[in-house]
């Protein structure tokens, strides 16, 4: 099973708890919307549950640039992975928080 489909599993199967803290789950990677479908397809077969969030394909790193989520001397080449909480500051928008 991919290392994104492993992350995205042990959330799925922790959404209910999510929920009643009133938080919202979403997948952000870099691979393609081609590759998140086989992982939505597969999820029940493979992990054993439904991916019912978000996944938004970042492939130009945009969104992760955006909210400042870029790890210092991040490889060029290999997979970055992190988990992030993004807190709602009132009306100023959403901050990172590495997790």
């Amino acid at each position: 099973m991919p290392v994104c489909m492993t992350e995205m599993s042990g959330f799925a199967t922790r959404k209910n708890e999510f929920d009643a803290l009133n938080t919202e789950l979403l997948h952000l990677s870099i691979d393609n919307v081609h590759a998140h479908l086989g992982w939505v397809q597969n999820g029940p077969e493979n992990a054993g549950v439904y991916f019912d969030f978000p996944i938004i394909a970042n492939l130009d790193m945009k969104v992760s640039k955006l909210c400042g989520m870029r790890q210092p001397n991040e490889s060029k080449i290999a997979a970055v992975r992190a988990v992030f909480l993004l807190i709602q500051i009132q009306k100023y928008g959403w901050c990172p928080t590495i997790y």
